[in-house]
């Protein structure tokens, strides 16, 4: 299922200089509200796939099944937690789209597991679906770019030829990086810098009406890449 911003206007970068409008409680859409199919297990992937997870995790499996794929070794962190380290850090939550499309507790990794292989820097949960991910490049993830594929050519490659296949998107300036491109109907978010992608979102699709609401939060003063 979708989550909601309006296709018109995908292409870069629609620019706001008020406040953002309050989001009601919960986007409607989201596939963690729907019982999603559990997909067979398949720690050998290494296809990205907008919207639907990386290898055998899958957007909206339990979280004991990702747990299988993505081994214990990671750190349990919960929303109040991670909620408090955000505003410590003097970020604003309410433009942070995990924030914004809801959880409820996260495990996250400091290195790539041996047992899965993946890129798998945080996993998001709600109601013990796993509804967001964040794959990475940086750190303990070290790995060649062409390792995993994303719409036909390397995931964590140049940003050129992954945007190419992707289409349009919307951009937000990141200070540090080379900037954040969000496709919010695709469920994909990419990370780049030094002109290839560096991190890698995925969350469930979002449709075209929700996705307006959404960039306006994030993105109240967009700009152009």
């Amino acid at each position: 299922m979708l989550i909601v911003l309006a296709a018109a206007g995908c292409a870069s970068q629609t620019t706001s200089s008020s406040a953002p409008p309050k989001l009601p409680p919960r986007i409607k859409g989201s596939t963690a509200n729907h019982s999603p199919v559990e997909m067979p297990l398949n720690t050998k992937g290494r296809t990205i796939i907008p919207g639907q997870g990386i290898g055998g995790l899958r957007l909206g499996m339990r979280k004991a099944a990702a747990l299988l794929i993505l081994g214990r070794n990671g750190k349990e962190i919960s929303y109040a937690t991670e909620l408090e380290s955000y505003k410590q850090g003097g970020s604003n939550v309410n433009e942070e789209l995990v924030f914004l499309l809801k959880f409820d507790t996260l495990v996250e990794f400091n290195r790539m597991d041996k047992k899965d292989g993946l890129p798998v820097y945080r996993a998001f949960f709600r109601k013990g679906r796993l509804v967001y991910l964040i794959l990475s490049s940086y750190g303990g993830f070290t790995f060649p770019p062409d390792r995993f594929t994303l719409m036909g050519t390397a995931g964590f490659g140049p940003k050129s030829a992954i945007f190419l296949n992707l289409g349009a998107y919307r951009f937000k300036k990141m200070t540090g990086y080379g900037g954040d491109y969000y496709y919010l109907e695709k469920g994909i978010e990419l990370i780049t810098a030094g002109g290839r992608v560096r991190a890698i979102h995925l969350f469930p699709p979002v449709e075209p009406a929700a996705a307006h609401t959404l960039w306006e939060n994030i993105s109240p003063t967009a700009a152009t890449p």
